[in-house]
Parts: C-alpha cells; sequence; structure tokens
C-alpha cells in the first residue's frame, strides 16, 4: 500500500486495476495535463459518466411570444422567435431572433412557419430561408398555381449544417398574397417554431 506522499515512479507501469482508497476518488493527472487514449484503444464504460458534454447539446426551441407577425406583402423578412422555450447552452438570441452554437460542431436545425392572407382566399406563395452569418443557404417553398387560394400555408424545412462556435442562424419568410395585403406568420407554438441540436 502507497501513502499519500508524492513518489516518483517508473514512466510505464503495469497493472489490471487501478483501485483508489476505501472512501476516496480516483484521480488521473493534474489541472494543466494532457491525458491521451492512444489510437485502437478502447474505453468501455458501463457505470455512469459525467463531466462530458451530453448527446445532442448544445440544443435549443424557439417560439413566438405575439399571436401574429405581420408582413410585408413579397419581402423577406425575418421570422420574430422571441422566446427561447429550451435553450441548453443560453446562448439563444431572443432580442435578435437568431442562435449561435458556441460550440464546433454539425448541427440539424428545423424550422416551420404557417403564414396567413389578410383575408380568406388571399394567400398565393410562402417560402422560407434559413440564414448563416446574414447569407441564405437553404430555401424552401410552398407554391400554389390554383385559381382558389387558401388563407393560410405552412412552410417547414430542416438541414444538417457545419457551424463554428460564433455563427449564427436565423430564419426568414416570404408570404405573397393574391392583392399585395399585409400577410401574417401564425404566432402558435404548435405551427410556428425553430429548433435545433448538435449531431457530431
Amino acid at each position: 500500500t502507497l501513502t499519500d506522499s508524492t513518489l516518483l515512479l517508473p514512466t510505464t507501469i503495469q497493472t489490471d486495476k487501478l483501485d483508489p482508497k476505501s472512501g476516496t476518488d480516483l484521480e488521473i493527472g493534474s489541472s494543466g495535463d494532457t491525458i491521451t487514449i492512444p489510437s485502437g484503444a478502447t474505453i468501455t464504460n458501463s457505470g455512469t459518466a459525467t463531466g462530458f458534454s451530453n448527446a445532442g447539446e448544445p440544443y435549443f426551441q424557439a417560439t413566438m411570444s405575439t399571436a401574429a407577425q405581420t408582413l410585408s406583402d413579397a419581402s423577406a423578412a425575418k421570422v420574430a422567435f422571441n422566446v427561447a422555450s429550451i435553450d441548453s447552452g443560453s446562448t439563444y438570441d431572443t432580442t435578435n431572433y437568431r442562435w449561435t452554437p458556441a460550440v464546433v460542431g454539425k448541427y440539424f436545425i428545423s424550422s416551420s412557419v404557417l403564414g396567413y392572407g389578410p383575408g380568406d382566399s388571399q394567400l398565393q406563395t410562402i417560402s422560407m430561408t434559413f440564414n448563416k452569418n446574414d447569407s441564405i443557404i437553404f430555401y424552401f417553398g410552398n407554391a400554389d398555381n390554383r385559381t382558389s387560394y387558401p388563407r393560410g400555408k405552412g412552410c417547414t424545412g430542416s438541414i444538417l449544417v457545419e457551424l463554428d462556435a460564433d455563427d449564427y442562424i436565423e430564419v426568414f419568410a416570404t408570404v405573397n398574397t393574391v392583392d399585395g395585403g399585409a400577410p401574417t406568420v401564425n404566432g402558435e407554438s404548435s405551427q410556428t417554431w425553430f429548433n435545433g441540436f448538435k449531431i457530431a
């Protein structure tokens, strides 16, 4: 049995088990050290792992606090997702309606927007874009070429995107009406939402 004093030991120690003395915790390394698992080695966890990033983090879910957001006809506008109902990293910006992951990785991002025309049978088309750092990276459209148009129409889309820690994602919507009236975006959380999580 070794004492608690610091010992100078050989560079390589071969043993089948490291077991802390009763009532204590086993600590490997000190602050500033790097613990390396070599290529080809496998770590098998049969207990509880703490202090590691959980799968899917960071993640968020954003909705709107208002019943409706009024848009200009046929003009792209940022959707006012101003409520972060879920925000694991506390990085969702409810003022600018954008999410910054704060962690480099590949992410699954999804959104749904329900648009309404100013009156019955007035909505012609609705489209939605995901913007990364003020540039469009994905476009989703929902066109209707019928002679009779509905008042409401939804647009939903999901993407996989690689983000740096300081990149930000926003959602923009464009609603075209038949007569040029002012359309709206439905603010119900079951109809209009914005979410995402890390996958790798």
